[in-house]
């Protein structure tokens, strides 16, 4: 989580999952992994590179475009309620198309390379994360 000026700031972070499809996380000021921490950079130029977004750091006030990210970029995605330790659950998923991370240019994948889930986004309905440890993870169990 980044707080600025004492406000938390909804951070964007892509991975891929066990079966190597991209997927978009919005922590809206909740729990994020390391390993999108660590190299926040990088990720802020793969968001503008992949699908032109302004900026990692989104506030409250600038929702995430969930039917953008499923439909046009074949990304599932998920999201936070905003409290600390709270768990992200699905938002929407690509009816059609999804995104390989090994279908990116070489220049975008050395951007994340680390960014890895230990789940199938396909059948995950909702994980938590503290640090680099993945848990809670729950299979789907509702129709989107």
């Amino acid at each position: 989580m980044r707080i600025e000026n004492g406000e938390r700031l909804d951070i964007l972070w892509f991975a891929r999952d066990t079966e190597g499809y991209l997927v978009l996380a919005n922590s809206r000021g909740g729990s994020v992994p390391e390993f999108a921490l660590a190299s926040a950079e990088n990720t802020i130029r793969f968001a503008e590179q992949f699908c032109s977004l302004d900026a990692v750091a989104v506030r409250r006030d600038l929702p995430l475009d969930v039917d953008k990210m499923t439909s046009v970029y074949g990304l599932t995605c998920y999201v936070t309620g905003g409290a600390p330790g709270e768990g992200y659950r699905v938002a929407g998923r690509p009816a059609k198309r999804r995104t390989r991370f090994q279908d990116l240019p070489e220049h975008l994948r050395q951007l994340i390379p680390d960014s890895r889930l230990p789940f199938r986004a396909a059948e995950t309905g909702s994980f938590r994360v503290c640090g680099s440890q993945f848990f809670d993870i729950e299979p789907e169990t509702r129709q989107l």
